[in-house]
């Protein structure tokens, strides 16, 4: 049976006037744009209304200039984008393959850009520079839209968006953003630059923020320095690097260490092809050189100082290396953060076994350290209550006790701190299981066994069982 993305995907193959005319025929309205057709179309298939090969077989329709778009712009997108859309649907079709198509695509999009800009000043002459430069960029990412959910389908994420030419549309305030009006030390507003990567994540509205971890974030995005977030689990590091990239519309890519990775893991290696020997960017290299990409190094003190060494000279602010035989330079706008449990320096508290006291110079790389640690309790209800969907008092008289638990982890009483994810999968956990059976799952399990009696007489002391039955 034909899922979902594979119909949109079938969809996504037919060309914009036969879609045009199929949304006429069948939906008895045009298309606003591709995506809208594949979403309303695809519906259509999957309740049998109408077939894909009626879709083929539609009488093409041609699309009329959208509202806002000068007419010449949508003409000149129009004859180049059906360029682009054969050169992104072969790269979907060979998949992996795809990445040696990477020029052709390329330049397919410079050529489509400077067309728009052509025709925009020949057809637009009483329209200022910054309008007819919205319009390319509109009409740009109009023409990628459609590929988003088809390349997802096939899993060419990494390979397509390596493809497609990420480049900042807009600055705005912090608080146009991010919904916190953050400001410098001189009272001027921060300012977030943001892009239109067709792959950036989706955003969280319930990620709660924190002023002072934005205030970092907006340092590195300035000044291109590297940073470094510390601090317990389920305190939010790898979640700000995400959301920070899916607010700011960034690529995301996240790498995680471990004691067995090696330089050839992250950054590349020889390999056979064609019966060639040619160097193969890793995860890491490929990010390093897609512009505008957020590039998470999760878990760095896992790694051996020595496999970690070759990745120094990559973390130099305005880097050209040399590695594999080829030349590496760090793309326009990227981002990387590194984060750990602990701060680089090894584990002081015993309870992150396996890591390892980082390199100092790989660690001074990073201009700044962040202090991830859990948030106020009122900033933690919201983010539970978000998540869960609770009762703000049942979120509330959770994270009480947990941070009772909290507190006696800093006196060494119980090995582990219970993180917020902890917290939101007990609160779950309560629709379908007694509070102690819930506590046990999601709370006392996770610790070791010496760790029991204290979790134990929290659980007596601090959850209202009575409460909790009213709440739920």
């Amino acid at each position: 049976m034909a899922t979902t993305q594979n119909i949109k995907l079938q969809i996504a193959r037919v060309k914009n006037t036969v879609l045009n005319g199929a949304m006429l025929q069948f939906a008895n309205r045009p298309m606003a744009n591709k995506t809208e057709a594949m979403e309303v179309l695809a519906d259509m298939v999957l309740n049998g209304s109408i077939t894909l090969e009626m879709i083929q077989a539609a009488p093409e329709a041609a699309i009329t200039a959208t509202e806002g778009i000068d007419p010449a712009l949508v003409q000149a997108a129009s004859k180049v984008a059906a360029r682009a859309e054969t050169v992104a649907l072969d790269a979907l079709r060979v998949g992996i393959k795809a990445e040696n198509m990477a020029g052709n695509l390329e330049s397919v999009v410079i050529e489509l850009r400077d067309e728009l800009k052509a025709m925009g000043k020949q057809a637009s002459k009483g329209i200022d520079a910054a309008s007819v430069q919205a319009q390319v960029t509109k009409a740009v990412a109009d023409a990628f839209k459609p590929f988003n959910e088809a390349v997802q389908a096939t899993g060419s994420q990494a390979v397509v968006a390596a493809m497609s030419a990420v480049h900042k549309i807009d600055r705005k305030p912090c608080l146009d953003v991010f919904g916190l009006d953050v400001r410098d030390m001189k009272g001027n507003p921060l300012m977030i630059d943001l892009y239109n990567a067709p792959n950036a994540p989706a955003i969280d509205p319930d990620f709660v923020w924190s002023p002072s971890i934005l205030t970092h974030f907006v340092i590195s995005q300035e000044y291109g320095e590297n940073a470094f977030m510390a601090g317990d689990k389920g305190t939010g590091k790898s979640v700000s690097a995400e959301q920070w990239a899916a607010r700011t519309g960034r690529p995301f890519v996240r790498y995680n260490f471990n004691k067995m990775t090696t330089a050839d893991d992250y950054a590349g290696a020889q390999a056979l092809e064609n019966g060639s020997s040619v160097f193969k960017r890793g995860d890491f290299l490929q990010a390093y050189v897609s512009p505008a990409t957020v590039i998470l190094l999760d878990e760095l003190s896992f790694a051996t100082a020595g496999n970690l060494a070759p990745m120094n000279g990559f973390l130099e602010g305005k880097s050209r290396i040399s590695y594999g035989g080829t030349t590496h330079v760090k793309a326009e706008g990227v981002m990387i953060f590194g984060a750990d449990n602990t701060f680089g320096n090894g584990d002081e508290t015993g309870r992150y076994s396996g890591t390892n006291a980082m390199n100092s110079a790989t660690l001074d790389r990073f201009g700044r350290i962040i202090h991830f640690t859990f948030m106020p309790i009122d900033l933690e209800i919201k983010a539970v209550v978000g998540r869960t969907g609770c009762d703000p008092k049942l979120a509330e008289h959770v994270l009480m006790a947990i941070n009772v638990a909290r507190s006696k982890a800093k006196d060494g009483d119980i090995v582990e701190a219970p993180s917020i994810r902890s917290v939101m999968s007990f609160i779950r956990a309560l629709q379908y299981l007694s509070v102690a059976e819930a506590w046990k799952a999601t709370i006392a399990l996770r610790q070791p066994s010496e760790s029991a009696p204290v979790l134990e007489s929290i659980k007596l002391s601090c959850i209202d069982e009575k409460l909790i039955s009213k709440l739920i």
